[in-house]
């Protein structure tokens, strides 16, 4: 049964235990996670580790997704940037230079700082 404006497991792709998420808070990883995953010509999805944010007196889980677009002259947008580990930075340094870094809104910018400072340019 869906939960009124959380959609089903669906919304989010297949479910790995094959039910819906019982509340908003029963959230899946998409593994493996601090990997680029092409889904398209000069575009990567992460995803990211869960982070915690807090709400009313309780800490509910998120999952983290970041996406990466390789433009037309080859700089490098990140959407959404998850939390950076060396690895990552380096397979994402492989693709080209990072110039745009978007936070859609204030959920969304918890890591941007840390990328900003890897690339200040």
């Amino acid at each position: 049964m869906n939960k009124p404006g959380w959609g089903s497991a669906s919304s989010y792709g297949p479910s790995r235990t094959g039910r819906e998420p019982r509340y908003a808070w029963d959230v899946e990883l998409y593994e493996p996670i601090n990997t680029l995953k092409p889904v398209g010509e000069d575009l990567w999805v992460v995803d990211g580790p869960v982070v915690r944010m807090a709400y009313l007196r309780a800490s509910i889980p998120f999952p983290t997704r970041m996406v990466v677009v390789r433009l037309a002259n080859g700089d490098l947008f990140l959407w959404s940037p998850i939390e950076p580990d060396e690895g990552l930075r380096s397979r994402i340094d492989a693709l080209g230079p990072v110039r745009h870094l978007v936070s859609p809104n204030k959920l969304h910018y918890a890591h941007a700082a840390a990328w900003k400072r890897a690339y200040p340019g």
